[in-house]
């Protein structure tokens, strides 16, 4: 009995170390526009100490990462609520800033055994992520914690992976409280108490319910590591997930209206706050119209001037729903989700044919200010660039007034890396500075090249994707911070052989080897005899022969 409890006051020491070493908060934000989608923003922050053990800490210290930013996502009708979380394009988007000096191998070695590592971890199809398809922006991508000049930066995109609950089960597991919470807890508000918590779900977690989330109209999960050392043995790893969901009641529910709440949208309520959370975990609910709507659920919220939004905060161990219910409950129809971003990217092809292209990349200023960004844009090598055929013309965004041309740009750096057939891809890095109010159209031309028919995917005559152009916002102040946005993903059709022949080919050949091999086989196989006449009288085509003896002897 007394090593019992040993042992038990033993694990509640070592859990509450833990606890003191690492953080943990989350937090919901329910946005519904006046079409009635509502998007659910999932937010977890986790703060590993180094005696931790965590899957992403292990490969952020196995590989020398810096810093990681990796996302699936699945649609394109995303409406962003936060200006630094965006959305995401179609497909897995992968970066990372890993150290040079690391003891294990190269930099190039790494980011392959990397993108292995976490191809296991969220079970995706990360592995084919090659040289091939894989980018050295110099600008994009910086960060004032990381040193450029003992860091390398890898980027690469698969914009044809799908996401499915094959990768959000695996994402899931590194929550704590997503997962049964089978320990003692130590709570800081609880007055220093222990609680326990058995076999339960805890926290916004409680509400993951693969139906529901992979019915929506959109679903982007994210995960960022942030590794920071004092010295070379403490050190401190930053994991951040996210996941936007855009729902959409009024499609989901049979009256059509935007009437809706937690069971409704997800099938489930939420099991309580999560007890390793530190501070508070709170619910942010943000509507189209001031009046006419009222809560449902035993706990009202309270308004709060500085998000803009109602705020429900959460409990321990107590189940929490909530709903919205309005007196005109129906949807705006004529309302666009129209991006409410100063900064805004659009990309599309230009010309016709499978032969030549182009491409036209618009990108939009509607802040007073001048503006400085960074144009990544990736493409495979089987898009052959003609760099001499880009160019910018930037025009008033009202007045339409030519502002300037490609020969007038002067605050303009471009960086080009020509592709190698089946080793790299272009790269094309531009830094300019938009004006105030104006918009910048970049255009270049390219050809497609004629691949090798194995070299087709099984939909040849659907296309290629190619990922998403990335645009770098610097900050104008000290006050600001950068942020990226990604432009739409282009599907890219290349000249394609006739498959049907090769197919005919194939299947004449084999028929006639079929033919002459079973002729020669029956040939070889089989033994000939002849047969005597009492075989011959026991045939029963022998009735012919005497048919005709028969009509002989008339």
């Amino acid at each position: 009995m007394r090593r019992l409890v040993a042992i038990i006051i033993a694990a509640w020491v070592s859990i509450s170390a833990s606890a003191a070493q690492s953080t943990q908060h989350e937090t919901l934000h329910l946005h519904q526009r006046p079409s009635g989608r509502v998007t659910a923003h999932f937010a977890f922050a986790q703060s590993v100490a180094q005696s931790q053990a965590h899957a992403l800490d292990d490969i952020a210290r196995g590989f020398g990462i810096d810093e990681m930013a990796l996302s699936f996502t699945q649609g394109t009708r995303c409406d962003s609520i936060a200006t630094k979380v965006g959305c995401r394009p179609p497909g897995v988007v992968l970066w990372a800033w890993m150290r040079n000096n690391h003891s294990l191998s190269s930099v190039d070695t790494r980011w392959s055994a990397l993108t292995n590592a976490l191809a296991g971890t969220f079970c995706a199809s990360l592995n084919f992520i090659t040289p091939e398809n894989s980018a050295e922006p110099q600008s994009s991508f910086t960060h004032s914690s990381v040193n450029s000049s003992l860091s390398s930066l890898r980027y690469a995109s698969l914009p044809r992976e799908i996401t499915c609950t094959e990768n959000l089960t695996p994402w899931s597991k590194l929550l704590p409280c997503s997962t049964k919470v089978n320990h003692l807890a130590h709570i800081k508000d609880r007055k220093m108490k222990p609680y326990c918590i058995l076999g339960s779900k805890a926290g916004i977690a409680s509400l993951f319910n693969a139906y529901a989330i992979y019915d929506a109209d959109y679903h982007s999960m994210s995960v960022e590591v942030s590794r920071k050392c004092t010295s070379d043995t403490e050190c401190t790893t930053e994991i951040r997930q996210d996941l936007v969901v855009a729902l959409d009641p009024v499609r989901k529910g049979y009256q059509r209206n935007m009437d809706w709440s937690l069971q409704f949208l997800f099938g489930k309520e939420v099991a309580g706050s999560c007890p390793l959370n530190e501070i508070e975990t709170n619910i942010l609910v943000t509507l189209p119209k001031a009046e006419g709507f009222e809560f449902e659920g035993k706990v009202k919220p309270v308004y709060n001037d500085e998000k803009n939004a109602w705020v429900y905060s959460l409990e321990l161990a107590k189940q929490f729903s909530m709903g919205v219910k309005y007196s005109d409950s129906k949807p705006d129809l004529s309302e666009k989700s129209k991006s409410t971003e100063l900064i805004q990217i659009h990309r599309h092809l230009t010309g016709y044919g499978r032969e030549r292209g182009g491409i036209k990349i618009r990108i939009s200023n509607r802040d007073t200010k001048p503006r400085t960004v960074t144009l990544l844009e990736v493409l495979p090598w089987f898009i052959k660039l003609y760099m001499h055929t880009l160019q910018r013309t930037t025009y008033h965004i009202t007045s339409q007034e030519v502002l300037s041309l490609s020969g007038e740009v002067v605050n303009q750096t471009l960086k080009y890396q020509p592709a190698i057939p089946r080793i790299r891809p272009s790269v094309i890095e531009l830094t300019a500075t938009l004006p105030g109010e104006s918009i910048t159209v970049f255009t270049f031309q390219f050809d497609r090249a004629f691949i090798k028919y194995t070299e087709h995917p099984p939909d040849a005559n659907r296309g290629f994707d190619t990922g998403a152009a990335i645009l770098t916002v610097h900050p104008a102040s000290r006050t600001e911070k950068e942020y990226r946005l990604f432009s739409d993903v282009l599907l890219i059709a290349l000249p394609t052989p006739d498959f049907s022949m090769p197919y005919n080919v194939i299947t004449m050949s084999c028929t006639i080897v079929a033919l002459y091999f079973g002729t020669v086989f029956n040939l070889i196989v089989k033994k000939l005899e002849g047969l005597d006449d009492s075989q011959l009288k026991k045939k029963w085509w022998m009735f012919w022969v005497k048919e005709r003896s028969v009509l002989g002897k008339k």
